[in-house]
């Protein structure tokens, strides 16, 4: 609170005036009493100055009263400001205890409901947590089930095998004993006419000399005379191989080689080496449709175990397992690299292949897991005492260097898919990355089931879409209505062009200068060849024509330089016979391909100087 103006001696205006009054009168009345009032100026003067002073002392006493009057009002206005600030003071104070109220139930809410999220998630964690561990554990029981019944399928299929075996085994001997029999009785029959003739000889001698009763009879007929039975002739089966991978004297039937008017019986469909390994033996080139069906449906059966093989590798390497959390795919992407790598030349190749080895040397440091390796073998088969137990990493790369072989076949330029047959063949002939002497061939072949079937003797009606994808055409979605629907013409083409030299080139490599076994022999070849030209000739399709003519075209002459006179005979059936019976068949205008294959002839004649006329 303010207060009234102070002089710096301490007394106020008012207290000045009024002691300035007192001493001028003092000094008045000393003056009076000094005889100065006698004197009318003086009198005039001590008058005017009693007024001057009256008026100062009126003036001090209203300015005293307006300073009070001001003091009280500023007093005043104090309070009332004073209390306007203790009045706004209090509101605030007030609103800020409701906001921090208002916020401390905010939070308490917030906190509330991210506990109750946070529950909710945990819940929904375990929740799933135990619905995965469930479903493992069932995949698990599915599992084992389908693998006992594929070992319950695979013991009755070994079983009924071994009995068919028996039965053919027994059948041979049937037919040896008859032979046997026929010859002993043929040899006993020549005997018996030569001591006919004999007689006879003698007794014409005698009559001759003296003729009897009975000289009219005409002598008996001789051994030579009598048509003896031939044993039966059989048609060509498929070359059988030597260790080598030559191909043994065959000679062609009259028919031709590829005529499936002769078939003959296998001898034993398995033969058991010294090691313990039961291997194919050498089959008819001619199976039936219903064996083919079976082979095939057989090989897919393979490819979908691949599939589910390839799932259980990436759920084990997403896992806690040490061994292969993140090792299967970066052995995957090492493979990928180096099968990209391969071109023409040798030094790239070598490097390549020293890649894909030295990662497949990696899988020695994971045996564990195992995978029963029987459901993916067709052409092969381990006998009951054998390790069936495979490392899986091992089946899981082999198939993924198949899958990324065949890749690049499809798509890759025909100069380079030699290089990649190569490679392929070399990592397949390995014995270190076999399994008790057996190569993982079937692995490739379970992959051509699927994308070249017609290499097998597989057809069907291309005008069909499930004929199409009978016969290895690829699916794709309709921009349009998003329906599946086969690929264009050209592209499927170009696809069996490089599936099928891709092909040839496995199944063609010259193995006569190495001391391994060929992964994959040469029959194949043959086979596919016989299983193309085989096909009824109403139901060959262009699909067909553009196999046999890059397969024949790429390697024809390492065909004819494995087989000789039989190849002739063969390449003359597969170019001439085979295309001129689907052209009187369908008529030409509807295989225009034939006449491509028809035209191979002429080529070789201008590029080898060699003619199938001989």
């Amino acid at each position: 609170m303010s207060s009234s103006p102070v002089r710096s001696d301490g007394s106020s205006p008012s207290r000045q005036l009024r002691s300035e009054k007192r001493r001028h009168d003092l000094e008045g009345q000393r003056g009076l009493t000094n005889g100065d009032l006698d004197s009318p100026s003086r009198q005039l003067i001590h008058d005017m100055s009693r007024v001057l002073i009256h008026d100062a002392l009126k003036f001090s006493r209203e300015l005293n009263s307006r300073e009070e009057e001001q003091e009280k009002a500023q007093t005043e206005a104090l309070r009332l400001s004073a209390e306007e600030h203790d009045r706004i003071r209090n509101s605030a104070e007030r609103a800020r205890l409701r906001f921090e109220n208002s916020m401390a139930i905010e939070r308490a809410k917030l906190e509330e409901k991210e506990k109750r999220a946070l529950e909710e998630q945990r819940q929904e964690r375990i929740e799933r947590e135990l619905a995965e561990k469930q479903r493992e554990i069932d995949e698990i029981n599915q599992q084992a089930a389908e693998q006992r019944r594929l070992d319950s399928v695979e013991r009755d299929r070994i079983e009924a095998q071994a009995r068919l075996v028996s039965q053919k085994q027994e059948a041979q001997e049937e037919r040896g004993r008859i032979w046997d029999q026929a010859q002993a009785a043929m040899k006993t029959r020549q005997e018996t006419d030569r001591q006919a003739q004999e007689d006879n000889a003698a007794s014409s001698a005698a009559a001759q000399t003296k003729p009897g009763p009975h000289s009219h009879i005409a002598p008996a007929i001789t051994g030579q005379d009598v048509a003896h039975p031939q044993p039966p002739q059989p048609g060509l089966a498929q070359p059988t191989q030597n260790g080598a991978g030559h191909a043994a004297d065959v000679q062609p039937t009259q028919n031709g080689v590829l005529d499936g008017a002769q078939r003959t019986q296998a001898a034993p469909p398995v033969v058991t080496d010294a090691q313990g390994r039961v291997w194919p033996a050498s089959k008819s080139l001619y199976p039936t449709l219903k064996e083919l069906e079976a082979s095939h449906r057989r090989y897919l059966e393979v490819h979908q175990a691949l599939k589910q093989m390839r799932q259980n590798v990436l759920k084990l390497s997403r896992g806690a397992n040490a061994q292969f959390s993140g090792k299967a795919g970066d052995m995957k992407r090492a493979i990928l690299k180096a099968v990209g790598q391969i071109t023409n030349d040798k030094t790239t190749q070598t490097t390549a292949l020293k890649s894909i080895r030295r990662t497949l040397d990696e899988v020695k440091q994971y045996t564990k897991p195992t995978i029963d390796i029987r459901p993916f073998l067709v052409s092969y088969q381990l006998r009951p005492e054998t390790d069936n137990q495979v490392p899986m990493l091992l089946l899981y790369l082999m198939n993924i260097l198949a899958k990324s072989i065949l890749n690049v076949f499809e798509r890759s330029d025909m100069t380079l898919i030699n290089s990649y047959a190569i490679t392929a063949i070399k990592v397949l002939a390995a014995e270190q990355y076999q399994w008790h002497g057996i190569p993982f061939t079937d692995l490739f072949l379970a992959k051509y089931h699927v994308r070249c079937p017609v290499l097998f003797g597989i057809y069907g009606n291309c005008n069909t879409f499930p004929g199409r994808c009978r016969t290895g055409w690829m699916t794709q979605e309709d921009p349009k209505t998003g329906d599946p629907v086969s690929q264009p013409l050209e592209q499927h083409n170009i696809r069996m062009r490089g599936l099928s030299v891709g092909y040839a080139g496995l199944s063609m490599r010259d193995f006569s200068r190495s001391r391994a076994t060929n992964p994959f022999p040469n029959h194949h070849f043959w086979a596919a060849m016989a299983n193309i030209v085989n096909v009824p000739p109403a139901q060959a399709q262009g699909t067909h024509f553009v196999v046999l003519r890059e397969m024949l075209q790429s390697h024809g002459q390492a065909f004819l330089k494995l087989y000789g006179q039989a190849a002739v005979v063969a390449l003359k059936r597969a170019t001439v016979g085979f295309p001129a019976q689907v052209k009187r068949a369908q008529g030409e205008i509807n295989v225009p391909l034939a006449s491509s294959v028809e035209a191979l002839p002429a080529q070789w004649a201008r590029e080898w100087r060699f003619t199938l006329e001989a």
